[in-house]
């Protein structure tokens, strides 16, 4: 993914990153199917807000379940029946 942001960095001269969708400090996981890459300002924008909600991009629910935080994963099933 490191790659990939590069890559779209030196194509579109913006910053891009690699995202952890379920920030780590709030219990994600280091697994491919918790990370994205994103351009610089919506990542920044994002910040580590692991509520955060995109139709453009992936949240929390595009993360498998069994990588939710036990912390979180009331929430996360709430918002999923709403």
């Amino acid at each position: 993914m490191h790659d990939e942001a590069r890559q779209l960095t030196l194509a579109t001269g913006i910053e891009h990153h690699v995202d952890h969708i379920i920030p780590i400090k709030h219990g994600g996981w280091h697994h491919h199917q918790n990370m994205q890459v994103l351009p610089e300002p919506v990542n920044l924008g994002k910040s580590s807000d692991p509520f955060w909600l995109s139709e453009d991009y992936k949240d929390f629910k595009d993360v498998p379940s069994d990588l939710w935080p036990e912390s979180l994963a009331d929430f996360y099933l709430a918002q999923m029946t709403t």
